[in-house]
This record gives structure tokens, C-alpha cells and sequence, in this order.
């Protein structure tokens, strides 16, 4: 009928300014999640023997290890290299170093270390304690605060007493070697090399009687 006006459609949603704008915030914001979350990276960060797993942000290795509170210094092994940059998907290994003041057969050195056990410090040292004797047994612990060792490796030695005799012997010194053997000393004895000195592979020891010097 003329004369008569249409009522207004109602405004849809969609086409409203604001619903627009929030709408594209949206799909920013979105987008923003998106991108953060291909940059983070998962990983596992083991040290000294403990793992750890990590979401991580980082670059690096060394600024990963910062955002897992591992520190790390001289001495210390680092795999991947600190300044490696960091994968989705890596494992850290870090092994802190832990002095060790190790004696060999009456010489005395002092190493640095990563193993967290005697036997596997000796094989980082390339040392083979099969036959010799320890102060320690080989599954003992190496602190991070250190650990003074003793070992003493598997010999020959000769002894000469008015005859001689051949010895395999992990003992000390050479006092020890004529007790063991139970060789009891007279007075008036002279003894070359002397009691208190440490007999090497092949060394030859004699045992002089009084007025038998020459």
C-alpha cells in the first residue's frame, strides 16, 4: 500500500565498525600466539647425571643453560657447545669438573675431571686399575668438592736375598715387599734401594748382610 514506509532492517553484528576492529584484534592476537609459539623450543637439559625438561626461548646453548640456572665454568663439559645455537629438540649434556688429587705408584698429580664415579675418572685419565690396587673402591663417588686417590699399579720386582726370587706385587714401598713375602730383616741388613723408597716395574731389590757390602 502507498504511503506506508518500510521499518528499518536491524543492524547485523558483523557489519558493526566495532565488531570489525575486535575482530581483527582478534586475529592479530591470534597470529601473535602463533608466532611466539613457533619460537619456542622444547628441550632437555642433563646435568650431571639429573634431567631436566625445559620450554625455551633462547638462542643459544649458554642462554638456555642461564634460563635453567645451570651455571657452568672451567673445566666444565658443554654439549652442544655453549655458543651453539639452540634446536627444538636438543639435549644439553653438562658434566661439572671436580678436582682429583690422584697418586700413582708414589707420584702425585692433580686433574680435573667431569666423571661423576673412581672408575670412570680413571678412564677419562686413560689409567686401567685392573690388577692394581685402590684406595677407594671403583664405584665410589667423586665429589664436586674433590677427591684424593691412591693407586698402585700391578709390578715385578726382583728380589735378591742370597738367591734371587721374582714377585708380582701391588704393594708400596719396598719394606712392604719384604713383609709381604716374609722376608724379616737381621740386624746389621742393608737394603738397596732403600725401605721407604717406592719400587718400580723391573726394579731389583737386594738385601745385603752385615759386612756383605760391595
Amino acid at each position: 500500500m502507498s504511503g506506508k514506509r518500510r521499518a528499518p532492517r536491524p543492524e547485523l553484528p558483523w557489519r558493526s565498525p566495532w565488531a570489525l576492529v575486535v575482530a581483527a584484534f582478534a586475529v592479530v592476537v591470534v597470529g601473535a600466539l602463533v608466532i611466539v609459539a613457533s619460537l619456542a623450543k622444547d628441550v632437555v637439559v642433563v646435568v650431571d647425571g639429573r634431567q631436566v625438561a625445559l620450554r625455551s626461548f633462547a638462542g643459544s646453548v649458554n642462554e638456555a643453560l642461564e634460563e635453567a640456572g645451570v651455571s657452568v665454568g672451567f673445566g666444565d663439559y658443554v654439549r652442544p657447545g655453549g655458543q651453539d645455537d639452540l634446536a627444538d629438540g636438543a639435549r644439553i649434556v653438562v658434566k661439572h669438573a671436580r678436582p682429583l688429587k690422584l697418586t700413582v705408584d708414589g707420584r702425585t698429580r692433580e686433574h680435573l675431571v667431569t666423571a661423576g664415579n673412581i672408575a670412570d675418572a680413571l678412564a677419562e685419565l686413560h689409567l686401567k686399575p685392573a690388577g692394581g690396587r685402590l684406595s677407594a673402591p671403583p664405584d665410589g663417588k667423586v665429589p664436586l668438592s674433590g677427591l684424593s686417590l691412591t693407586m698402585v699399579t700391578q709390578r715385578r720386582v726382583y728380589v735378591i736375598t742370597g738367591r734371587s726370587k721374582t714377585w708380582t706385587t701391588t704393594t708400596g714401598r719396598v719394606r712392604d715387599v719384604l713383609r709381604t713375602q716374609g722376608i724379616t730383616l737381621a740386624p746389621g741388613d742393608t737394603v738397596r734401594p732403600a725401605l721407604d723408597s717406592f719400587p718400580r716395574d723391573g726394579s731389583v731389590i737386594r738385601v745385603l748382610p752385615l759386612g756383605g757390602l760391595g
